[in-house]
This record gives C-alpha cells, sequence and structure tokens, in this order.
C-alpha cells in the first residue's frame, strides 16, 4: 500500500511521462500515421495490359497519364488513328488499375464510388467517342474520369505518397 507521501510522487512521475508522451505524439502523429498505417506503393507492380510487362505503380501511371494527353494532342494534329489507339491504351490501362484497386477497396460502396455505373457510363462513352473521332465528347469524358475517379484517389494516395518520401521510408 502507498503512503500519502508515494502516492503523491507517483502521480507526479506519471504526470511527468504522459507529458512526453504526448509532446512526442503531437511532434510524430503525422509522420507515424502516413508511416505504418498507410500502404507503400513503391513496391507494386501491374502487368501493362498494353505492353503485356510488368510497370511499376508509378511508371503504369506515366503511361496511363500520356496516353490520356496522346489522345487529345494527336486529335488536334488530325492523327486520328493513332489518336484512338493511346485512347484505347488509356481506357485498357484504366481499366487495368480498377482491378489492382479492387484487390484492397473490396466494400461495394468502394467498388461504387470508384469504378461504379457513372464510371462505366462514362468509359462506355468515352469509347464510342474515340470511335467516332469527337474531341469535345472525349475531353467531357476525360475531364469527368479525371475529375470523379483520377482525382479521388491522388487525394487520398498521392499526398500520403509524397509525405511519406517527405518523412522517409
Amino acid at each position: 500500500m502507498l503512503s500519502e507521501k508515494n502516492r503523491g510522487e507517483a502521480m507526479r512521475l506519471i504526470q511527468t511521462v504522459g507529458k512526453s508522451c504526448v509532446q512526442c505524439h503531437k511532434n510524430f502523429k503525422l509522420s507515424a500515421k502516413v508511416k505504418f498505417h498507410f500502404p507503400d506503393f513503391s513496391g507494386f507492380s501491374l502487368e501493362d495490359p498494353v505492353t503485356g510487362l510488368d510497370y511499376s505503380l508509378k511508371d503504369y501511371m506515366k503511361a496511363m497519364t500520356q496516353d490520356m494527353k496522346l489522345v487529345r494532342i494527336y486529335f488536334l494534329d488530325g492523327k486520328k488513328e493513332k489518336a484512338r489507339k493511346a485512347g484505347f491504351n488509356f481506357v485498357k490501362r484504366f481499366e487495368g488499375l480498377t482491378q489492382m484497386c479492387s484487390d484492397c477497396h473490396t466494400g461495394k460502396k468502394s467498388e461504387e464510388i470508384y469504378f461504379g455505373v457513372e464510371a462505366e457510363k462514362h468509359i462506355t462513352a468515352l469509347k464510342e467517342a474515340i470511335v467516332d473521332g469527337s474531341l469535345v465528347r472525349i475531353n467531357k469524358h476525360l475531364k469527368w474520369i479525371g475529375q470523379n475517379n483520377c482525382a479521388k484517389c491522388h487525394n487520398v494516395h498521392e499526398t500520403t505518397y509524397h509525405l511519406r518520401e517527405k518523412f522517409g521510408k
């Protein structure tokens, strides 16, 4: 049994330790959360549906982004065949990415938000616009996909990727 004097000393020591814990949590909460609670995508690779090669996630994203840009550029330059190829490569890569994402995002709600009916509607309309060569419709559907698929994922995963780089692995 602790005496009153020992109890007071014990409480003082507990508070000292507690202050240390609080200070450390305050200073390192974000870096610890990023390091230990978000996936590290640096080791991820995917089979590219266009080339059949394994790409790092970073290289896969670069290829998909490049296709997204090229479909517009080639149509503006009048290179319709190259534009169609880039457009369909983008679609293949986008659809391939959804398979990787669904490995972690398994719930019905996740599926609906990221790859649901609305996204499928815009992918289908994008394919039709690519075949028709309608740059206005291509831009409309790429814009929707960019704002409603790419941006949502980038806001979560790309931000933490950059934070992880900043805080170190």
